[in-house]
């Protein structure tokens, strides 16, 4: 089962999250694991309203509708340089997961539910799926960077 909403965060919106990533440099991490390289800024943390908004319309939305009782374990923006990927893999322990893309003016970088679709990326766009049981993956970001905001719920 997954969702997609287009537009789901303005291109205002988009663009005030990744001004939150580039003011918190200093808060990223390298994240190594399935990946080469991206750089996750855990939200947990940090007081902007916005990131409370969002969490409450997707709760409302989709997670109490489609979902079992779920909790949230990990909410960030990640930054995908150019060169990196994720192979194959499903999020073991998960309930569902969701990307929001913060930006489209790279080449690459498609989320791919293996043989069920690949995700075009636009900025704003929500994808939302049961990631714990749905192989996926995120293709080489060829041109520029990729930032998203995901949230994970087990």
């Amino acid at each position: 089962m997954y969702f997609e909403e287009k537009e789901f965060l303005s291109k205002k919106e988009c663009k005030e999250i990744i001004n939150i990533y580039k003011d918190n440099l200093d808060k990223t991490y390298i994240h190594g694991s399935k990946t080469t390289g991206t750089k996750p800024l855990k939200i947990n943390n940090l007081q902007y309203s916005i990131f409370n908004k969002i969490l409450n319309v997707i709760e409302n939305k989709y997670i109490k509708k489609f979902f079992n009782e779920c909790v949230l374990s990990n909410y960030e923006i990640v930054l995908w340089p150019k060169g990196s990927y994720m192979n194959s893999h499903y999020d073991e322990g998960d309930e569902c997961g969701f990307f929001i893309y913060l930006n489209d003016d790279y080449k690459g970088g498609e989320t791919e539910l293996v043989g069920i679709k690949k995700i075009k990326p636009e900025a704003g766009k929500l994808l939302l799926f049961k990631n714990g049981n749905m192989l996926h993956k995120v293709n080489k970001v060829k041109i520029k960077e990729r930032y998203m905001l995901g949230g994970w719920y087990i």
